[in-house]
């Protein structure tokens, strides 16, 4: 290989990965047979034990306000408006980091559309109006969540991000709290409309996470794979 600007020639790097690259990747091998564990019991039982009173409990907050709110919270992240936050976060990121981290937000989306095909595969129906108020009607499958699953993996590549660049520990925290609350805010939200069973949820948390730290251990030479493709 040659520099376009020199004629010179460059040596390819053999990219090798730290330790945090590593302990991510073994993170990531965690979740992984949670995940699988979870799809199988998904495929074979319609809910687990614990799903109902679970979603009644939930359910027994229901009010038109917090109603409106999770509707809201629900709407933002559905399909095209979670294409146009990827974007928007990709273009930010890309702006202030550069390519190759926005790289890893895009990758970070197209990542989260696996749930549609584990939704297929799986088969689970979501829940049924005579078990619980269905507020919003859906007819697709309901396992893993996608909105559970999509939130995990787009915050947590940010945190991530935030990470990489910012060394104020207030930040970095706050930058943890606030993807926190959004994750359990939004999981909260799939039981409460009746969209999910609590399972439904662990199973996009589980995927998402897997995903995350895989990402997350991959992001070396993923970005340094980006930077090459955006210098030719």
């Amino acid at each position: 290989m040659r520099n376009k600007q020199t004629g010179a020639s460059i040596k390819p790097r053999c990219l090798t990965m730290n330790k945090s690259s590593t302990l991510f990747i073994l993170i990531a091998g965690l979740f992984a047979p949670v995940a699988i564990i979870l799809s199988v019991g998904a495929g074979i039982f319609n809910y687990f034990p614990g799903d109902l009173w679970i979603s009644h409990t939930v359910q027994s907050f229901l009010n038109p306000q917090l109603t409106s709110l999770m509707k809201g919270l629900s709407w933002i992240l559905g399909d095209w408006q979670a294409v146009f936050l990827v974007v928007l976060a990709f273009l930010l990121v890309w702006w202030k980091a550069g390519f190759a981290d926005g790289f890893l937000v895009l990758l970070a989306g197209l990542i989260s559309l696996i749930g549609y095909g584990l939704k297929i595969v799986i088969d689970r129906p979501r829940p049924s109006p005579d078990l619980v108020n269905v507020l919003i009607p859906y007819h697709d499958n309901g396992f893993p969540s996608g909105h559970a699953f999509f939130t995990l993996l787009f915050l947590g590549i940010l945190t991530y991000l935030v990470f990489s660049h910012v060394k104020n520990p207030v930040w970095r925290l706050l930058s943890v709290i606030i993807a926190v609350l959004l994750i359990l805010l939004v999981g909260f939200a799939r039981i409460y409309l009746g969209l999910h069973w609590a399972s439904d949820v662990l199973g996009g948390w589980a995927y998402g996470s897997l995903f995350l730290f895989l990402l997350a251990g991959l992001a070396p030479m993923i970005k340094s794979g980006a930077k090459r493709k955006n210098n030719i």
